[in-house]
């Protein structure tokens, strides 16, 4: 296991089609969100421990991902773009914040908040039937 005076290993990426599953990404969707609740779960298990776990969900990164997908950059919208290094800046920035989870497109952090909390929420109510 990592240790807290360890030099931090990369967080996990997987992108915002880990929280939307659309008729043509409905796989890819689905292994992102398991890369998100798994690492979610992971986040509790180290709570406590010194060791911290951050999770990346970056909206559109400029890579050969496109390319070869057949998907040009040019369909989203200009600030959810952006390049490796500047996702790289936005995952640290995150995490000297100590965030669980950063969204680097999302600039309303309240939404994440209101997203995981119902998240949350439904968990308990459907726990003890409210």
């Amino acid at each position: 296991m990592l240790q807290p005076e360890r030099r931090p290993l990369p967080p996990p990426q997987p992108p915002v089609m880990a929280l939307h599953s659309l008729p043509i990404t409905s796989l890819y969707s689905g292994t992102k969100a398991f890369v998100l609740a798994f690492s979610r779960g992971i986040q509790e298990e180290l709570a406590g421990s010194g060791v911290r776990l951050q999770v990346v969900l970056p909206a559109s990164v400029a890579t050969e991902f496109y390319d070869q997908a057949g998907i040009r950059l040019s369909a989203f919208h200009p600030a959810t773009v952006m390049t490796a290094e500047d996702m790289v800046d936005a995952a640290l920035v995150g995490f000297d914040r100590g965030e669980a989870v950063t969204l680097r497109s999302v600039h309303d952090l309240a939404l994440w908040d209101s997203y995981d909390a119902a998240r949350a929420a439904l968990f308990g109510a459907m726990q003890n039937g409210t």
